[in-house]
C-alpha cells in the first residue's frame, strides 16, 4: 500500500470501530492520560512520625538550651572561686613550697573532675548541649582544661618535692670517700634522680598535649573578660611548654646514657680562661676526668698541674696551625681546641689526649671561666683558709689567676688552687636550699645558650639530640648570609676581659644585585700600661667565616705580620683536611681558606693598651638580590664565639628604594630611605631577616 493510501485512524473519535480498534484505542489513552497517584498510607505514616519526632527532639534541646545559661552561671561561678586557689597553688610552686602546691592542685583536680560528672549525670539532652552547642561546649572545655592543668600543677609539684628530698637523702649517706669531691657528690645516684623526673615526664607531656589541643580549638567570646585574659595567656604559653616538656623527656633519656646505665663511660671535663680567648673559649689550662658507672661516679681525676702535666707524656709531634707559627713550634693538647667548630676541636682533643698515653674518653664537656663566676653569684663566695683568701663573682677571675701565675708561680703544682676550689664549690652547690638550686638549672640553661658550656659526645644519639638542642657548638648552615668572627689569642696574654670588640656589617646591593660586604672589626685595650695580667700587648689571629664562595676584595690591616719560618715537622692530618688553604694575600697578608663549608678570612691584629685598632675585609658575597622579582628576601645567620660577647651593627643599602614587609626580629630592622639598618648583642647564636616588595 503505498503512503498515499495509508489510513487514518482517530482514536478518541466517538464512533463504532473495530473490537481490534477499540483495544488500540483503550491502550493509547493510557498512554496519553493523567494518572493518579495511589495513596500509601503506610509511607505517608512513617514521614509523619519522622517529622514529629524531629520536632519533638528540637523542642527539647531548646527547652534544654534554655537551661543552659543557668547551669553555665553555676559552673562558672564554682570556677572564678577555685581560680584564686589555682593562682595560689601556682606561687606556691613557684616558691618551692611544694607540698602546699601539691596539696591545692589535687584538691582543684578533684573538684574539678566532680564538676565534669556533674554534667555528665545531667540529661541526655543537656549532655548533647553542652557537647556540641558552642556557648555551652565553651564551658565543659574549660572545667577539661583546668582539671588537666591542676593534675599538670600537681605532678610537677610532687616530682620536684621528689627529686630535692632525695638529693638531701642521699647526701647524708656515707659509703665513699675522695681526696677531692665531696662525700654528697659521690653518694649521688644520678640514675635515681633521673627515674624520679622521668616517673612523671610522660604524664606531664600527655596531659599538656590535651590541654594544648583544647585551648586551641576553644573560642573564648562565649566567656567572662576575665576568663580570657587567663586563657589567652595560657594559649601563648601552652605550646613552648609541650616542647620544653617533651625535649626535657628525651634529654633524660640520653642522661641515661651519660651516666652509665648499665654502662661505664669516661668524660674530659675542660676549663677554658676566656681572659686568653681561643677559638671555642679560651686557653686549656685545667681539666678533670671524671668515670660514671650505672649512674654514680666512679672516678674523679683532676691533676694540680693543670694540662701541662700533659705534654711530658705526648708521644707524637706535629706541626700546629700556621698563625701560631710564631709563637709554638709544635701543636699540644692546650692549643688543641683551635676549630671553632667545637665537634672538630673536641674530636681533635681526644686524639692528643690519647696521644698523650691517657685513656680514650666518650666525651668532652668544656666551661669558660666566666660560668665559674656566675655561679659563685648564686653560692656565694668560698674561703679557702690554705689560701687565706676568698673567691667571689666580683674577684674570681684576678684572684685565681695572681694565685697561679704570681704567689704559687714556683710550685710544681700551679692549678692546686682550683683542685682545692672544686670540691669545695661542689659542696655548696648541693647544699643550696632548693629555691637556689632552682636559679642555679636556670643558670645552666642560660649558660649552655651562650655557649659558656660546650658538649661534645661520640654516642651519635646523644650527640644528635644536643645539637639539635643547639647545645654542641658547630659551625651551622646557613640558608643564605653567614657571619662568624673568631678571635683567637696567640701571644699568652691574659687580656680579652679588657678588650672591647665591636662589629661593623656594611652590604652595598649593586643594580644587578650583586652585594659587595665590608666587615669591620674594631677593638679598643682598656687595660693599664703595666697592670696585673690585662695590661700587656694583645695579639690576636682574628677569623671571620663567611659563605662559601665569598670572593676577597681586599683588607686594611693596622699591623702586618709575615708568617715565620719554622722547623719542618710533620703536617697533621686533620689540619690538612679541614684548613684547605686557598691562597695568601700578598698585600694586606691575609690568609683565605675553606673550612666547614665556608670561605674563612684571617689575619693579625695587635693592640696595646689604651689603643684602638680596627681590622677591615671587602668581599663580594656569592649572594644576589633578585630585583625581577616582586618580593626579595634576605636573611643572615650571625653566630657567637664562646667565651666572649659583641656589638653588632648592620647596615645594607638598596639601589632602588623598596618597603619591609616582614622582618625577624620584628621592629629590630629599621628602615631609612634606601638603607636598611638592625644591631644588636650578639650573646648567643642570631637570625635576621626581612621581606621587600
Amino acid at each position: 500500500m503505498s503512503p498515499k493510501n495509508k489510513i487514518k485512524i482517530d482514536f478518541l473519535k466517538k464512533e463504532e470501530v473495530s473490537p481490534y480498534l477499540i483495544n488500540l484505542r483503550k491502550e493509547e489513552k493510557r498512554k496519553i492520560s493523567f494518572q493518579l497517584p495511589v495513596f500509601n498510607f503506610k509511607k505517608f505514616s512513617i514521614i509523619l512520625f519522622l517529622v514529629i519526632l524531629f520536632f519533638s527532639f528540637f523542642s527539647i534541646i531548646l527547652i534544654n538550651i534554655s537551661q543552659v545559661p543557668e547551669i553555665k552561671k553555676e559552673i562558672l561561678d564554682d570556677v572564678d572561686k577555685n581560680l584564686e586557689m589555682f593562682f595560689q597553688a601556682v606561687d606556691d610552686f613557684k616558691n618551692l613550697k611544694l607540698e602546699e602546691a601539691s596539696e591545692k592542685f589535687d584538691y582543684l583536680s578533684e573538684n574539678f573532675s566532680k564538676k565534669s560528672e556533674e554534667l555528665e549525670k545531667k540529661n541526655f539532652f543537656i549532655k548533647i548541649v553542652f557537647n556540641i552547642y558552642p556557648p555551652a561546649k565553651t564551658t565543659t572545655d574549660l572545667l577539661k582544661i583546668l582539671k588537666d592543668s591542676s593534675k599538670v600543677g600537681s605532678l610537677l609539684a610532687k616530682t620536684t618535692f621528689n627529686f630535692l628530698s632525695l638529693i638531701k637523702t642521699e647526701n647524708l649517706k656515707e659509703e665513699n670517700s675522695s681526696e677531692i669531691l665531696p662525700q654528697k657528690v659521690l653518694n649521688l645516684d644520678f640514675l635515681k634522680l633521673t627515674e624520679i623526673l622521668k616517673e612523671n615526664g610522660e604524664k606531664v607531656a600527655f596531659l599538656v598535649e590535651k590541654i594544648d589541643k583544647k585551648i586551641s580549638k576553644m573560642n573564648f567570646n562565649y566567656l567572662p573578660k576575665d576568663f580570657k585574659v587567663s586563657l589567652n595567656l595560657l594559649r601563648k604559653e601552652i605550646s613552648p611548654l609541650l616542647k620544653n616538656i617533651k625535649d626535657f623527656n628525651d634529654f633524660l633519656k640520653n642522661f641515661e646514657k651519660i651516666v652509665g646505665k648499665n654502662s661505664f663511660k669516661r668524660y674530659l671535663f675542660l676549663f677554658q680562661n676566656n681572659n686568653e680567648i681561643r677559638a671555642t673559649g679560651g686557653f686549656l689550662g685545667t681539666y678533670a676526668e671524671i668515670t660514671f658507672e650505672n649512674g654514680k661516679i666512679k672516678e674523679f681525676k683532676m691533676p694540680a698541674g693543670g694540662t701541662y702535666d700533659l705534654v711530658g707524656g705526648l708521644k707524637v709531634r706535629v706541626a700546629p696551625p700556621k698563625p701560631f707559627f710564631i709563637a709554638y713550634p709544635n701543636w699540644k693538647f692546650h692549643d688543641a681546641n683551635w676549630f671553632p667548630d667545637w665537634p672538630t676541636s673536641a674530636r681533635k682533643l681526644m686524639w692528643f689526649y690519647e696521644k698523650s698515653d691517657q685513656p680514650t674518653v666518650d666525651g668532652v664537656i668544656a666551661l669558660n671561666a666566666d660560668l665559674i663566676s656566675d655561679i659563685l653569684g648564686i653560692t656565694g663566695e668560698i674561703y679557702l683558709p690554705k689560701y687565706e683568701k676568698s673567691f667571689n663573682s666580683e674577684n674570681f677571675i684576678l684572684e685565681i689567676q695572681k694565685t697561679i701565675e704570681i704567689e704559687r708561680k714556683e710550685e710544681r703544682k700551679p692549678k692546686q688552687v682550683l683542685v682545692d676550689l672544686t670540691p669545695a664549690l661542689l659542696e655548696k652547690i648541693f647544699s643550696l636550699q632548693p629555691d637556689k638550686f632552682l636559679k642555679m638549672v636556670d643558670l645552666l640553661l642560660e649558660e649552655i645558650k651562650k655557649k659558656n658550656i660546650l658538649f661534645y659526645f661520640s654516642d651519635k644519639e646523644i650527640q644528635k639530640f644536643f645539637q639539635e638542642k643547639n647545645w654542641a657548638g658547630e659551625i651551622k648552615k646557613s640558608p643564605f648570609d653567614y657571619l662568624m668572627v673568631n678571635v683567637s689569642n696567640v701571644n699568652g696574654a691574659k687580656t680579652e676581659k679588657k678588650i672591647e670588640q665591636k662589629i661593623f656589617y656594611k652590604i652595598e646591593i649593586e643594580k644587578n644585585g650583586g652585594m659587595i660586604a665590608t666587615l669591620t672589626i674594631k677593638r679598643k685595650h682598656h687595660g693599664e700600661k703595666e697592670e696585673p695580667f690585662f695590661g700587656k700587648r694583645d695579639l690576636s689571629w682574628i677569623r671571620a667565616y663567611l659563605p662559601k664562595g665569598s670572593v676577597f676584595l681586599g683588607a686594611k690591616i693596622p699591623t702586618i705580620f709575615n708568617f715565620p719560618e719554622v722547623e719542618k715537622i710533620e703536617s697533621d692530618k686533620d689540619l690538612e683536611e679541614i684548613e684547605k688553604e686557598i691562597s695568601i694575600d700578598n698585600f694586606s697578608k691575609t690568609r683565605i681558606t675553606e673550612e666547614f663549608d665556608k670561605t674563612c678570612f684571617g689575619n693579625f691584629l695587635e693592640i696595646e693598651p689604651k689603643e684602638e685598632k680596627e681590622l677591615n675585609f671587602k668581599y663580594l658575597l656569592p649572594l644576589k638580590f633578585d630585583f625581577n622579582k616582586k618580593v626579595i628576601s634576605y636573611s643572615l645567620l650571625i653566630q657567637k664565639q664562646p667565651g666572649r660577647e659583641t656589638e653588632f651593627e648592620a647596615e645594607i643599602i638598596l639601589p632602588i628604594e623598596k618597603e619591609i614587609v616582614w622582618s625577624h626580629p620584628e621592629n629590630e630592622i629599621k628602615k631609612e630611605g634606601n638603607v636598611i639598618k638592625f644591631s644588636s648583642k650578639i650573646d648567643s647564636d642570631k637570625i635576621f631577616a626581612f621581606v621587600l616588595k
